[in-house]
């Protein structure tokens, strides 16, 4: 005949060591991958608040049948919009955003061009650009690199971070796009 046991309850000692020894490498083989996740993803942040400027500012431009200038206020995701000749019915500000509102520290915006100004057909100003003198119209794409260089390099260049790039072509197209992807690839540059 079987002695009926004492049912145990809880967990034993080394069961408690062995079941913390497995979460604990785990963590050590997880973290890296998520803080890389994190700083890509503050980069795709930046990039996303930048392109959806852009295109509410053509959007102005089109609405407001006025040329409206969208402005990179510094090297990180900080951004201004509004009208180039303001007056009562369309300001000199229609929307501005700091870096610190989107918690995108430590990203960089680097562009060949840091304004950019619409007209009414939602294409690149090209008559005017943006200190007021004359110009001819844009012949290139202006293209807006956003990174992370305290976080490492990017993919494109053999790192492990996701930087993004902005173009916005003399049409007034504009595309976000991941300079790491081949051209062939849709979110490719």
């Amino acid at each position: 005949m079987l002695i009926p046991s004492k049912h145990q309850y809880g967990v034993s000692l080394i069961e408690l060591i062995i079941g913390i020894g497995i979460t604990t490498i785990l963590l050590a083989v997880a973290i890296p991958s998520f803080i890389t996740w994190i700083n890509s993803t503050k980069i795709r942040t930046a990039a996303e608040s930048i392109t959806n400027a852009l295109q509410l500012s053509r959007a102005e431009a089109v609405r407001r049948n006025t040329i409206i200038r969208f402005v990179l206020t510094d090297t990180s995701s900080s951004w201004t919009y509004g009208c180039f000749t303001a007056n009562a019915s369309c300001p000199a500000t229609i929307e501005s955003r700091t870096s610190s509102n989107e918690n995108t520290n430590n990203v960089t915006v680097s562009s060949t061009q840091t304004g950019i100004a619409f007209n009414s057909l939602g294409r690149q100003n090209s008559t005017t650009n943006l200190n007021g003198s004359a110009t001819a119209s844009p012949a290139t794409n202006v293209t807006i690199n956003v990174t992370n260089p305290s976080a490492g390099a990017c993919m494109a260049i053999g790192g492990d971070i996701r930087c993004m790039r902005i173009t916005i072509s003399s049409a007034g197209q504009i595309r976000m796009c991941d300079p790491a992807l081949p051209s062939t690839n849709l979110r490719g540059c």
